[in-house]
């Protein structure tokens, strides 16, 4: 996912982000993408809400379960 447009299309939809710099000790999230704000992409996971900064982002795809 590159652009807003994308994340916004997305919205609701299981992600997986791969950060430049670690957060929480991981270098890998995946949860629910909640959207962008701010130029912030809202994630959760569990009971954790993350809000990166797009900068921060080195990849966001969707993920697919079989």
């Amino acid at each position: 996912l590159r652009t807003d447009a994308h994340i916004e299309a997305f919205t609701g939809a299981e992600v997986e982000a791969k950060l430049f710099a670690p957060i929480d000790g991981k270098k890998t999230l995946r949860g629910i993408l909640g959207g962008i704000e701010d130029g912030r992409v809202i994630l959760r996971s569990g009971e954790t809400e993350y809000r990166i900064e797009r900068s921060k982002l080195s990849r966001l795809n969707t993920v697919f379960d079989f």
